[in-house]
Formats: structure tokens, sequence, C-alpha cells
């Protein structure tokens, strides 16, 4: 290098002005007082004379842009993810971000991930468009110029690893295209309100809104964006709204195989449970082993899940096909799902399997939560029964002689233990619709449940243009009888809540229908939206379910949907506290008589119970006429029914000298007994006759003389004279409408009519 700045020393020129510094021993430049050093080439020119621009043309490149272009490849990476299977290299979703300044006009905010794409695009594309200028215009230098090469600026490393930071950006937008749509997809979903509730009337084809991807997309590119945003979606919420836009516009056919990969890597369980319930609802028995897998998994909310699938792969407790609902179905989510008709399975239920069987039977018993057992409970109860089911239940109904309501309700609603559910406002349904029309109360009808293996069964018992007052164990939902309206002046509608939200507000919160998981509410299971809320029955809402203008409200009733049989107590089955109150006593003599054990919603007892009113007449019409009590089936009095023999009845008369009966056996009316010609007995007596009548009407000796225990006080042992009635069969179900599932292979029903006589 010396030689060469010997041989050039004569040519060196000052880099500020141009001059010739020839001669010039001071080192400084006449013209302009720049200083210089002929020993350093650096610090004159030897080429042409240039100016500043030229001298930063030639100089270093530096590495301020691999800095800048390091961040922007950083943000193309972040907002990178590995392509699921079904992936291609691709530039496509330039087309959507190159063109930044549209986002003003694309309604939808950009998110996080959106802007750190569209900050390292525009970075990258900056300091390569600028590195770009910087070299042309260093050629350009070079040729103008022709300093030596010992006076142009470094650039090589620089560019290097500027152009690997490049490449590796770029392969960053092509692999990771399908993630950042599937994004933008899923954030303009959750960007839009949901749709305002419709009437009922209106809802098959309105609940699905159809909406348009980012970009106008063919068939499988969408799908695999979607797929993208269903296995890699930043927040659960995010995966779900993926989800959403599958089951509506996807195949069941694409839609299995990527719900099966998705729940396999997905870590958050409310998903997992929602991508489970999905693959149940589809009935393929390809989806058990994965289904198996699921009940097995270490959350409880997944084994639930799980649980449900498999009961809806088999037969599902309510409908879920096209053919039997009225409406779609819709899923309990945010955002919510909406399940088109042509995506659920419609093959025919498939044959029992017994691994299936025994894994929800297991749960049922077993399951370390409410839930888990819940839900084994629902996808056995429609199972075929298979053992010997005994249900049997008894009421006492009370009436005078006309058939209205007696006085002292207060003194037995009293003997109702604290733990019993009370449906909200018994005050005002004992001041506003007792008393009104002809209205009879049912007290403490308990039902016996018997099973020979576990089972699950479904019970909705109603009260004939009444209400329930109390049940116990915590029941599901409240059922609603209807009729059609006839000539005359029908019975107005019974709403079902009140119009006074805070007393209701704790019940309807622990109300659900069917699967807790779908919509709308109706008859259906509790994942359908969406549980109960307090209005009338009868109006056109969302609500309740729309009434024709020919049907009215004929009454109210509880519904247990999955109650859990045991032949044997479980150890979950833990017995609430009844109290050491002696009103009370009738409860805890219950729970000897020789049955099965029941759960519902985690609350057990060895019964089930309800009570409430009737508004109808009791079937015996009964009248003292001239020492006589004049019986006379008040179902005579109307021609739609046949006369039938009035079943049996007996008198008793407590006094404090002692009891005396007389009994009325199966004849048909009309009828009278001489009150005067009772048959002295002893208590005692007279409750082993009531007992063995008890007994030829079905019940077993256990629950006859635990219907006897309830009722020895009242009955034999308070002075009075009183007629009790045993009423038929056909008489309870007409006051009292039952519907059990699976079907009993014994079913025991047994009313008894309590009517207290006058005293003379």
């Amino acid at each position: 290098m010396g030689d060469e700045l010997s041989a050039n020393a004569d040519d060196a020129r000052c880099w500020s002005c141009g001059y010739l510094l020839r001669g010039v021993a001071s080192g400084r430049c006449p013209e302009c007082g720049r200083a210089f050093d002929l020993s350093d080439p650096k610090s004159v020119n030897f080429g042409r004379p240039m100016g500043r621009v030229g001298r930063w043309m030639l100089g270093d490149l530096g590495w301020s842009g691999v800095v800048i272009a390091f961040a922007g490849c950083a943000a193309i990476l972040a907002t990178t993810r590995w392509p699921v299977e079904g992936w291609r290299f691709s530039m496509l979703d330039l087309r959507y971000y190159a063109p930044f300044w549209e986002w003003r006009h694309r309604g939808v905010a950009m998110t996080l991930t959106d802007g750190a794409y569209t900050f390292g695009l525009i970075t990258c594309a900056a300091v390569a468009t600028w590195r770009m200028l910087r070299l042309e215009g260093r050629a350009f230098a070079v040729r103008h110029y022709r300093p030596p090469a010992f006076q142009r600026g470094t650039w090589g490393r620089s560019t290097a690893a500027m152009a690997l930071l490049l490449v590796v950006g770029f392969i960053g937008v092509g692999v990771g295209w399908s993630y950042r749509l599937g994004q933008r997809w899923v954030a303009t979903e959750l960007s839009v309100p949901p749709p305002a509730p419709l009437p009922i009337s209106n809802w098959p084809g309105s609940l699905l809104v159809v909406r348009q991807p980012p970009l106008n997309l063919a068939p499988d590119v969408r799908l695999v964006a979607l797929r993208s945003a269903v296995r890699q979606g930043r927040t659960p919420r995010e995966r779900v709204a993926a989800i959403k836009w599958l089951v509506e516009e996807q195949s069941i056919v694409e839609l299995l195989p990527i719900l099966r990969g998705a729940v396999a890597d997905e870590k958050d369980a409310s998903v997992r449970a929602l991508e489970a319930r999905l693959i149940g609802m589809t009935c393929t028995t390809r989806s058990i082993p994965t289904l198996l897998s699921l009940a097995k998994d270490g959350d409880a909310t997944v084994r639930a899940a799980a649980a449900d699938a498999l009961g809806i792969w088999h037969s599902p407790l309510w409908p879920l096909s096209r053919r039997d609902r009225g409406w779609p179905i819709r899923l309990d989510t945010d955002p919510p799902i909406t399940v088109r008709w042509d995506w659920l399975a419609s093959d025919p239920p498939v044959e029992p399997a017994i691994q299936v069987r025994g894994v929800l039977e297991r749960m049922m018993l077993s399951g370390s939560t409410t839930a888990e057992r819940e839900a084994a409970a629902r996808g056995i109860a429609n199972w075929p029964l298979g053992v010997h089911f005994r249900y049997a239940e008894w009421g006492v109904f009370q009436a005078d002689t006309f058939g209205r309501t007696v006085a002292r309700i207060q003194d037995r609603l009293d003997e109702i233990p604290a733990l019993a559910h009370r449906i909200p406002d018994l005050d005002a349904e004992l001041n506003k619709r007792i008393g009104f029309g002809p209205s009879m109360p049912v007290w403490k009808p308990v039902i016996h449940l018997s099973s020979q293996a576990p089972l699950a069964v479904d019970i909705q018992v109603s009260l004939a243009r009444g209400r329930p007052w109390v049940a116990y164990p915590m029941f599901d939902d409240l059922t609603v009888l209807r009729r059609m309206r006839t000539d005359g002046f029908p019975s107005p509608p019974t709403s079902v809540y009140t119009k006074s939200p805070a007393s209701n507000e704790k019940l309807l919160g622990e109300l659900r229908e069917g699967y807790p998981w779908l919509l709308p509410n109706r008859r259906n299971y509790p994942w359908i939206m969406s549980p109960n809320r307090s209005a009338p029955l009868g109006a056109t809402s969302t609500t309740v379910p729309a009434f024709s203008s020919d049907e009215v409200v004929d009454g109210v009733g509880v519904h247990w949907q999955s109650v859990i049989v045991s032949p044997t107590r479980l150890p979950w089955m833990t017995l609430a506290e009844v109290g050491s109150d002696p009103r009370f006593d009738w409860w805890k003599r219950l729970r000897d008589v020789d049955c099965s054990w029941v759960s519902s919603r985690g609350e057990s007892e060895r019964f089930l119970y309800y009570d409430g009113p009737v508004n109808r007449w009791a079937p015996v019409r009964v009248e003292v006429i001239d020492g006589r009590l004049q019986l006379t089936s008040h179902w005579s009095l109307t021609p739609v029914r046949r006369r039938e023999p009035m079943s049996d009845g007996v008198v008793v008369s407590v006094t404090p000298t002692g009891v005396s009966t007389r009994w009325a056996s199966g004849r048909s009316e009309p009828d009278s007994i001489d009150l005067s010609d009772l048959s002295i007995s002893s208590a005692d007596a007279a409750e082993r006759d009531f007992v063995d009548a008890l007994q030829k009407r079905g019940l077993t000796r256990s629950e006859a003389d635990g219907l006897t225990s309830c009722w020895r006080q009242v009955f034999f042992r308070t002075p009075g004279r009183r007629y009790l009635h045993l009423m038929s069969s056909q008489d309870y179900d007409d006051l009292c409408p039952l519907v059990v599932r699976p079907e009993p292979s014994e079913r025991i029903r047994v009313g008894v009519l309590w009517i207290e006589l006058p005293a003379n």
C-alpha cells in the first residue's frame, strides 16, 4: 500500500473541496482547511474529485440496516407457526397484508398478529429496498470516480447478513400464511356481535350467518386456514371461533379428522370438551377410540363431555336430528356454534357396545365429580333396560267434602325440612292461588325406585292445572303441560315463574334443560342454550316454547333428567342433614324403606319427593246427608269418562275413647256409609288394615309401612272424622301425569284422598 501511495501522491486531493494537495506539507488543505495525512490513504482522495454525496456513496454500508432487518424478520417469525397437515408454500397472504393502506376500510381493527406481521413486511421491504439503492449508488460511484480499492467502504458482510435475514423472513411469509389468514378470519368472526335472538317461529334457517373470509379462497385453501386456526389459535376463544367456522361450513367428512387431530393436541380443557361433544354428535363408530381415550382424560370436564358424546353416539336422550327438532341446534359456547342440518349424522342408532356401556356405568357410579356422574347417567338412560326396574309412588291428596282445599295448609308445609328446594314465591301461591277454583294439595308424594342393577332414569311428573311447591333432590327443570283450548272458560295460564326476579334469581340460575351445552332452551341437552328465564308461559318469545292460539297451560311439574339409581348406597352418596325437629321424623323414616338409592344434581336420598296443588276436582265427591256419607264419582258428572267402581275407602273416627273404622270396597256408585255404624277398633288394627289395603294396590310391605308411618299421627292419632279414599291408578295419572324413561318393568301409583268430615 505504501508503494501505491507514493506512486499516486502527486494526484492526492482534498476530500472536501478537491484541492490538489501536491507539495502541501502543512497537513491541512489551503482551500478549506481540512486536515490530511499522506501516510493515511483514507484521509485524501486519489481518484476524481468528488463531493459529499460521492464520498457517502463510497462509504461503509454499516450494520444499522442489518439491525432493522433483524427486527422485521423477528416480527414475521413471531407471526409464523409451523403449518399443520395439508399446507403448501405460498405468498398468498401478501394479497391481503401488502396493501396496508386498506386497513382503514376493513372494518375490523388489526390484531396484534396483524400489526406485527404488517410491521415486519414493511420493515423488511424498506430495508431491502434501501440496501439495493445503496448498492446501486456504490456501483455508480465506483464507475464514476474510480477510487482505488482500498478507498471503497466495506459492505460484504453486512449485506450477506441482511440477505440471510431477508431469506429467513421470506420463508416465514411462505410458511405461515395459513396461520395468519386463519387468525384474521377468527378475528373477523369474534368482532361481529352475535345475532339478536329471533322469535322461535323464525328460527329455522335464520341462525346460520354466512360471512366471507379475509380473501376469496379456494375451498381447499380455506380448509387449510381454518385447520390452522383450530390447532394454533392463540387463545381458547379464538380456537372455539375457528371450530364454529368449521362446523358451520364444512361437511362431516372434512370435519371429523380435523377434530380428532385437534383434540389430541388441545391444552385447554373447555375446548377439548367442546371437540369431544362435536365428535359424539357425528355418531360415527370410527370416533369411539378417541372418545374412550377422552373418558380417561385428566380433567373432569373433558371426561363428562366424553360421557355425553358416548351416550349420543349410542342413542341421544333427547332429539338431535333434523326430523326430530323444530329448529337448529346451538351450542352454548363463546361464540355460540350453530350445527347445520346436513352436518348431523342421520344414521340410525348403532347397536350397544359392551365396552362403551361399561365405561359409562363405571363413571356414573364412581366418577369423581357430579358433572361426570350426571353425564354418564344421561348416556345410559336410553340404553336397553335389561334388568327389572320398579317404579312405586304414593301421595296424599287433601280436599274437603266439596273438593276444595282445606285449612291448615301451612301446618303441612311446616313439616317439610329446609333441605327441600322451594319453588319461588310460595307465599304468593298460598295467598293468590289456593282457594281459587277446585284446588287440591297433594302432600308428600314419594317416589321409590328399585332395581337389581345400577341404571339412570329420566322422570317428568306434573301437577294438573297446578304447580310444584317443593321438590327434592334438586331437579333439572320445570315441565309444562299444555292442552287445547275448549269452549267455555278455560283456566288462565299458570306462570311457572313469578314476577319478582329477586326471589327467582337463585332457582332459575340452577335450572337447565337437557344437555347443558345447547341452545335454545327447550327439552334437550344442558349444553343447549339457554337456561330458563323469568317469563310468563304462553308468550311468544325466545325464552319459552311458543304456544299456539288454541293452547293453554294445563299444569307445571318437575323434571329429573338423569336420576342415578343404585341398589346399594355408593361412597359419594352423602345424605343431607334433616334436623332434630320431630316434625321431620317422617323424612328420616322413609330412609328405612327397602328400595334403591337415588341421586340427582349431586344430592342423594332414598326417594324422590315433590308436592304442590292440583287445580282439579277430587275424583270422589263426598257429602254428609242425614248421618250418612254419600260417595259420588266426580267423573260421572261428565260424559267424557265412563263410570268406574270407586275403589276402596275407609272412614276413620278418632275419639278420646278409641278408633272406629268402616271400609267401603269396590262398589259402583252411588254409595253411602252409615257414620253411626262404625266398627270399633284400635289404632294399631286400623293401621294394619290400611297397610293391607295399600299392599293390595301394589305397594310392598316396606313401602306401605313408609306411607303409614308418615301419616300415622294425622290419620289414626288425631281426633276427628276423616275419609281416606284409595284412588285408582288412572285417577293418579290424571292428577299427576307422569313420563318415565326407560319404561319401568313394574309401575305402581297409589293415591290416598284425604277428606276431613264434620264432627257431627
